[in-house]
């Protein structure tokens, strides 16, 4: 339960959806009662757990260091293809979604913010800067 309460603190912050809170909560809540009656392979609980701290740590450095540099930091989940399916399907903190700002994806009317480039770059760069030295 007291897992429950951090994960649900974690994800209502990064989200700010409650809706987004509820299925993720499911969602990890699934995991475990599989593993517990042995349904799926996953990890085991203390390894979700670290693996849910990680990303929210992660998740934070991003944020702290996009709002040190005047960028809006926000948590949104959009869905499609990425091959950080992969790195997080393997137990990896992944987060997506950190290239230049645009829109409409795949789309015949899809468009880059050309001015966002160099905000971009800068803040991978920091974030790396700042995971290297700590």
């Amino acid at each position: 339960m007291g897992m429950n309460v951090l994960w649900a603190k974690m994800v209502q912050e990064m989200f700010k959806n409650t809706t987004q809170t509820f299925w993720t909560l499911l969602a990890l809540n699934s995991t475990i009662v599989f593993q517990l009656y042995g349904f799926v392979i996953t990890p085991d609980t203390p390894l979700l757990f670290a693996w849910t701290a990680t990303f929210y740590a992660l998740w934070k450095l991003i944020q702290t260091t996009g709002k040190q540099m005047g960028l809006a930091m926000e948590a949104i989940s959009t869905g499609g293809c990425s091959d950080g399916n992969y790195t997080s399907g393997v137990g990896t903190p992944t987060i997506d979604g950190m290239g230049i700002v645009g829109a409409n994806s795949h789309r015949a009317d899809e468009y880059a913010e050309l001015s966002s480039i160099n905000n971009m770059i800068l803040l991978i760069a920091s974030v790396c800067h700042k995971i290297e030295t700590s």
